[in-house]
């Protein structure tokens, strides 16, 4: 069968939720320190509606956590959540400790959501690899959870055993991938750039052609004219209205343009 899901509204709207909600634990995060900052994150890492964890990041506290022997797991667990996927926590997994079921389904979503910048079209058998998802049934469970949280846009084929995403949220960036953005960007522009002034060249040499081709034509329904009145004498008494002369040249014109 073949099943299509679509997400309403477009994740944008799930962008500016979920930054409102991180808000708060921005805040909670802010006026604590130690264990209480790393509790702060766990429970960010388990609310339903915070997908984005930069600003949760910049906050002192939180950056201080970082190899903390104590709390330093539960700041290293929110960088993945930021920019990773589930594959780096579980490589991790001894270290950083159990997630909940429901910390476990976000990161396998937000996983999505990173593989679909490489691939737009990602088979089942791929993103059960990734997931570490040994069963159909689940795998369509996260990816519709996705759908509904309006993480993704798109569809699912089940008989194609494959996932057409459309759309996604953006994931938070990290700070080492910013010079390769920019660097991509500018390539962009470049390229960008030199098709707008090849373009520019091309509608230049149209209009140059096109007044070309129009001169050429004056010319020649001035000869055409020319040769009309030239062959009409005087005596014949025959006299043409400036607009009866003007059809003649066309019409002159127009057979000899099809007798090319």
């Amino acid at each position: 069968s073949f099943c299509t899901l679509l997400i309403t509204p477009s994740p944008l709207s799930t962008y500016i939720l979920t930054m409102t909600d991180l808000s708060f634990f921005v805040s909670m995060a802010k006026s604590s320190k130690g264990k209480a900052t790393a509790q702060v994150i766990r429970e960010a890492l388990s609310s339903p509606s915070v997908f984005v964890f930069g600003e949760l990041l910049d906050v002192p506290s939180v950056a201080e956590l970082k190899g903390d022997p104590e709390c330093g797991a539960a700041y290293e667990l929110l960088t993945i959540f930021g920019h990773d996927t589930y594959l780096s926590y579980h490589a991790r997994k001894d270290e950083l400790g159990e997630l909940t079921t429901e910390q476990a389904h976000k990161l396998k979503q937000l996983t999505i959501i990173s593989l679909s910048t490489r691939s737009r079209n990602l088979k089942y058998e791929y993103l059960m690899r990734e997931l570490h998802v040994s069963d159909i049934r689940e795998l369509e469970d996260i990816v519709i959870e996705a759908i509904t949280n309006d993480l993704i846009k798109g569809k699912l084929d089940q008989a194609a055993g494959c996932i057409e995403i459309h759309d996604a949220i953006g994931r938070d960036v990290k700070k080492d991938d910013i010079e390769c953005m920019l660097t991509v960007l500018d390539g962009w522009y470049q390229t960008s750039s030199a098709m707008i002034t090849k373009l520019d060249d091309m509608i230049a040499e149209g209009k140059n052609v096109a007044i070309s081709s129009r001169k050429h034509d004056d010319t020649i329904r001035e000869k055409i004219s020319n040769q009309i009145k030239k062959h009409i004498p005087e005596s014949s008494g025959i006299e043409l209205s400036a607009t009866d002369l003007a059809q003649l040249v066309d019409d002159a014109h127009g057979k000899r343009r099809e007798g090319r």
